[in-house]
């Protein structure tokens, strides 16, 4: 009920088991009851993300109640069936992974911390997705380091691209993300005249694309999926021959028009910034849109 999108697409997060099914060709039935199981865990990751992400907000008693509820179904029956298979130890550290990321994530909030902390600790609190493809590869009796691998690659290429649906909301709120991080470094620290006073969206927009900050997170978020899907094909040749092939290569053509979109910009904007810089920075933000829309 709270989905505001006008697109009518299930979010990534319901789909992960769906999608590795799809890439390496695991059978149907072999993935239904991992999907089951994701499917509570992912509830519990939205419930908790969204408290850190917005501390301000009273805590619901009934939402804690749901998120206990939901992940003690879903780990119940992964664990069960990972023990099963005499493979426990490849999803049980996840958890764990999972809460430190998440502390991580929101102690390393400043401007000033390490680009290669902020990465890891990305890829730490989203470990969740890196413990579904562990459990599928388990089930499915093959090796769990392939799907893995690819997981967090692809983790932490979706977290950038989150970042930049959220750039504004995560500036408000002082939550310097990699993006956000390397603009103040890379602007000479223009961004701290607005600490004070948050600019308006499309000023925002402006530091990002003239320091260079937006094309540098797309280009490594769309060389991070390529590389992904590459390796996964070397060990899995049918990768990508259905539905998800469509799904990488739309979202693939999306990043590079958006990158297209921000060098125009940044030529545009250089000599003259008042120069139809409006009319610049509003077809940038037309592609983010649809690079959001394609993930």
């Amino acid at each position: 009920e709270e989905r505001t999108s006008p697109v009518s697409r299930r979010p990534l997060g319901e789909l992960w088991p769906r999608l590795l099914t799809d890439l390496v060709g695991i059978p149907d039935e072999t993935c239904e009851p991992i999907a089951r199981a994701w499917m509570a865990i992912y509830l519990y990751t939205v419930i908790i993300d969204r408290q850190c992400d917005e501390p301000w907000r009273p805590l619901d008693p009934k939402e804690v109640l749901l998120a206990s509820l939901v992940f003690e179904i879903g780990i119940g029956d992964l664990y069960a069936g990972a023990a099963s298979k005499g493979a426990e130890a490849q999803v049980r550290p996840w958890m764990r992974d999972a809460i430190k990321g998440q502390l991580n994530d929101v102690q390393f909030r400043s401007p000033h911390v390490d680009l290669g902390k902020k990465r890891a600790s990305a890829v730490a609190k989203n470990s969740g997705f890196t413990m579904c493809a562990a459990a599928l590869a388990v089930a499915a009796d093959a090796d769990p380091s392939v799907l893995v691998n690819f997981s967090r690659s692809v983790v932490l290429a979706f977290q950038y691209l989150d970042d930049i649906a959220d750039y504004e909301e995560d500036f408000r709120a002082g939550h310097f993300t990699p993006l956000l991080a390397r603009a103040y470094s890379e602007s000479g620290h223009e961004l701290d005249a607005f600490l004070g006073s948050p600019p308006s969206r499309q000023e925002l927009l402006r530091i990002l694309i003239e320091s260079s900050a937006l094309r540098d997170i797309l280009a490594e978020t769309r060389t991070t999926l390529r590389t992904a899907l590459s390796d996964l094909r070397l060990v899995a040749p049918s990768a990508g021959i259905s539905a998800s092939r469509s799904f990488f290569h739309d979202l693939d053509v999306a990043l590079g028009q958006a990158l297209r979109a921000v060098e125009v910009a940044r030529c545009r904007l250089h000599p003259s910034p008042s120069a139809g810089g409006g009319a610049v920075l509003d077809d940038v933000a037309r592609h983010l849109i649809v690079v959001a829309q394609q993930s």
